[in-house]
């Protein structure tokens, strides 16, 4: 079996922003490169504010189920930093996954975006993700509506 078997996407952001998959391949969007890697030579560096990269809105990343695993650096001086947008870009139908000034991490979205009243769902991690170290991030989506 191969490592990248099975995978919808992989992006290891090590001097560039293509899909290893070959699928969706990102575009930066003010976001750079840092020597600051956690793996490789480099990694890719956002300011936290508007930095970020579009992978494009192929159907293969709108799945109920599945896992999104990857390295975050924050540096928590401030609140609401996204980190992983996934689904549209506006607050329909979407997950953003953002750390907070408390030092957790904060996953929110909204699901049935046509429905009235909207249906929102959130969660905060119970324990810190330290500011300023690589901290490893795997969250695992079941496909069951909040």
């Amino acid at each position: 079996m191969a490592l990248l078997d099975g995978l919808i996407s992989v992006w290891h952001m090590n001097n560039d922003w293509r899909d290893s998959c070959g699928i969706n391949h990102g575009t930066a969007y003010g976001a750079a490169f840092s020597a600051n890697a956690k793996l490789g030579a480099a990694c890719g560096s956002f300011d936290g504010i508007d930095d970020y990269v579009n992978c494009g809105s192929s159907s293969s990343l709108k799945t109920a189920q599945g896992t999104w695993a990857f390295w975050a650096y924050h540096t928590g001086t401030s609140d609401y930093k996204g980190i992983l947008l996934i689904g549209d870009t506006g607050w329909n139908n979407n997950t953003v996954i953002r750390t907070r000034a408390n030092n957790r991490l904060e996953i929110q979205g909204r699901v049935d975006a046509e429905a009235s009243p909207f249906r929102w769902y959130g969660l905060t991690a119970n324990n810190t993700i330290p500011p300023n170290q690589w901290n490893r991030v795997v969250l695992t989506q079941d496909g069951i509506a909040p």
